[in-house]
C-alpha cells in the first residue's frame, strides 16, 4: 500500500515538472534573448506552453482515480439516471 502511494506521488510530481518545465523554459529563453519576443509566432508558442503547464491540474484526478481504489472515481457516479 505504501509502495503504490510512493509510486503515486513521484508520477504526480513527474508529471507536474513536464507539464511546468516548457513554460519555465520558455522564460528563461526570453530572458536571455529579448529580441525573440519579436518574432511572428512567439504569441503562439507562449499560448501552448501556458495551456500545457495549466492543464497539470487535469491530470491529478486521473491518476488518484486509476491508481487509488479509494478515491471515488467518476465513472462510479456516472451510472446516476438522469
Amino acid at each position: 500500500m505504501v509502495l503504490q502511494i510512493v509510486k503515486m506521488m513521484i508520477l504526480i510530481v513527474v508529471i507536474f515538472a513536464v507539464c511546468w518545465l516548457p513554460q519555465h523554459v520558455y522564460f528563461v529563453v526570453v530572458s536571455l534573448y529579448p529580441d525573440i519576443t519579436h518574432h511572428k509566432s512567439i504569441q503562439h508558442v507562449y499560448l501552448v506552453f501556458y495551456w500545457f503547464a495549466m492543464s497539470n491540474a487535469m491530470y491529478n484526478p486521473i491518476i488518484y482515480c486509476s491508481m487509488n481504489a479509494r478515491f471515488v472515481c467518476l465513472h462510479a457516479i456516472a451510472n446516476w439516471d438522469i
